[in-house]
């Protein structure tokens, strides 16, 4: 028998009271002002990055597109923004926030923050109820976990943290909230809960147009294990099943069939990734990815710890290693790997990152609470201090990393601001009205990245019509080709020519005809090797800048540790 002061340090797991009305407590405010902390430090560590170096992909072409969403609200309304956001993308959500935002502010890069942390916040939310509810742990412990949920390894990486826009977090973050309100919607069974579970999952369909594909899986797993079950009440929880599906399809389903022909396209035609179809002996590496890239060692020694401290309190108090097993969560962590290294995609480290908030609430919360779940002081503070050193040892990490390149060819933010202000300043000797410019090689610098420094470090407005304007001047990317097609195999063997020489003079021939400022590599540049164009970079460059009325403006400037450019005035353009 526990005498009374027993009874006060331990926390019994017992059903939550009045769990309807929880939401706003201590702990949950405790919990926001953590989240906010977050924000502020990630906000911190955008401008450091920024402070040194330009705009990398896949941000950059996120950054772009939302600055063109938001200069098409502020050129000319909302309704012509919204076209902007819905065709021809794989994602929605993002631009209707920058279209709202737009209302208030110009672009500025600090808003890739922004944009992500309405997700951050469903995520920490979600796992905060998850614990409550599922693990029944105390408050403490629950406010702790929630913050390891959106404190992992990747979010504080430079490349596709929190503190830039690349939307593979994203998708983890609400692929994440929805399978915490689906693991709760489950045992709860109410209305509530899988309406909240179906909002949330809509959103997540328009954070990234993949998510359907693990939300099915999932879903349909899940099914299949509640039917062997709950067999004589699997009606009415398949009937959930329909409600929260539906509840995602009414929020997202329009922009799947507004943009099939796109989404197609983009996965099943030119996406290199998606089609890869490499061998298991290869793909397999998406497994080490999520320990070494997201979630990280610390993360993944608490996990065990829990882990361990677990299966001995339950050998402790002669509990089943099987029952009450978390099955859910650890579904959502296993099934998008097992779909990524079965079909064989390619190791981009950033497609697995959806598995990570399953593999963290399955770690942090391996079982569901049962009556005879007892806590002690003791395990409530070790499992809040093993947390939080686990997420605070990547904090210094963070700055370190954010102040160098994401690649060397990532351009400096020095030599990017020279080329923009060349270009600006001999704009304003010029009497055009409107003058397009090529960026005549594949490297770290392409039309992106000038668009994306124009907008956000010159100040000029980039919305609908393409073009980028500030003080009656108006400049845009030549019209000839995409910044892919000298990267990507599939656009480089669509150009017609039978061989690389073939191509590249028709490339020179519709350049010289479109573009006025012509951006070419010098000598000193060091191409990216593997890239279908590399062979032929110099050659083309030579074609541009041998050609009758291309003159010299500016160069040579140095816009990486591997690049260096020239800029050229094209007279014959239009």
């Amino acid at each position: 028998m526990m005498d009374a002061s027993q009874q006060a340090t331990n926390w019994v797991a017992t059903e939550p009271t009045n769990t309807a009305g929880t939401w706003i407590t201590k702990p949950v405010l405790v919990l926001l002002a953590l989240i906010a902390l977050l924000a502020l430090y990630a906000t911190y560590l955008n401008q450091v990055y920024y402070s040194r170096q330009g705009p990398f992909y896949d941000s950059m072409s996120y950054t772009t597109q939302l600055a063109k969403v938001m200069g098409t609200v502020r050129a000319q309304d909302m309704k012509a923004a919204l076209r902007v956001a819905i065709g021809g993308q794989t994602v929605f959500f993002p631009w209707l926030e920058g279209a709202l935002l737009a209302l208030f502010v110009n672009p500025v890069r600090e808003q890739s923050v922004l944009i992500q942390l309405p997700l951050v916040l469903a995520q920490a939310l979600g796992s905060y109820y998850f614990f409550r509810r599922i693990a029944r742990y105390p408050q403490a412990v629950c406010v702790c976990f929630a913050m390891v949920t959106v404190s992992f390894l990747a979010v504080f990486r430079v490349n596709g943290g929190l503190s830039d826009l690349r939307l593979d977090l994203s998708q983890a973050l609400a692929f994440g909230a929805a399978v915490a309100f689906l693991s709760v919607a489950r045992v709860t069974q109410r209305l509530r809960d899988w309406l909240i579970f179906g909002v949330i999952l809509g959103v997540a369909f328009l954070f990234r147009a993949t998510t359907p594909v693990y939300a099915v899986l999932l879903c349909g797993v899940a099914a299949v294990i509640d039917f062997i079950l709950y067999r004589s009440e699997f009606k009415p929880r398949l009937a959930r099943y329909f409600v929260g599906g539906g509840v995602a399809l009414a929020i997202s389903g329009w922009f799947y069939v507004v943009n099939f022909a796109y989404l197609r396209y983009y996965y099943l035609v030119w996406n290199y990734d998606a089609n890869a179809r490499l061998p298991l002996s290869q793909s397999v590496y998406h497994l080490r990815f999520l320990v070494s890239q997201h979630l990280g060692k610390p993360i993944c020694l608490l996990m065990v710890f829990v882990f361990l401290t677990q299966l001995y309190s339950r050998h402790a108090s002669r509990q089943s290693f099987r029952s009450g097993l978390n099955w859910l969560p650890m579904l959502a962590g296993l099934l998008p790997l097992c779909f990524l290294v079965l079909f064989g995609a390619a190791l981009n480290p950033y497609v697995s990152m959806v598995a990570v908030p399953g593999a963290l609430l399955f770690g942090l919360a391996p079982y569901a609470a049962s009556t005879e779940t007892v806590w002690s002081r003791r395990r409530t503070v070790s499992y809040v201090v093993a947390g939080a050193v686990a997420v605070l040892v990547a904090v210094p990490v963070a700055i370190d990393t954010h102040s160098r390149a994401a690649s060397p060819y990532t351009p400096t933010m020095d030599g990017l601001t020279q080329l923009t202000n060349a270009i600006h300043h001999d704009l304003q000797m010029r009497n055009r009205d409107l003058v397009k410019f090529d960026v005549a090689y594949a490297g770290g610098l392409d039309s992106v990245a000038v668009v994306n420094s124009l907008v956000f470090e010159q100040g000029y407005v980039y919305d609908i019509t393409t073009r980028s304007t500030r003080d009656g001047l108006a400049i845009m990317a030549s019209e000839m080709r995409g910044p892919g097609l000298l990267a990507n195999p599939i656009q480089w063997n669509a150009l017609p020519g039978a061989t690389g020489q073939d191509k590249i003079h028709t490339l020179a021939a519709g350049t010289l005809k479109d573009a006025d400022y012509l951006i070419v590599p010098e000598n000193s540049t060091h191409l990216q090797p593997g890239l279908p164009s590399t062979p032929y970079a110099f050659a083309y460059r030579d074609l541009l800048t041998s050609s009758p009325g291309v003159t010299r403006v500016v160069g040579p400037i140095r816009i990486s540790p591997m690049e260096s450019v020239s800029v050229y005035w094209n007279e014959h353009a239009h």
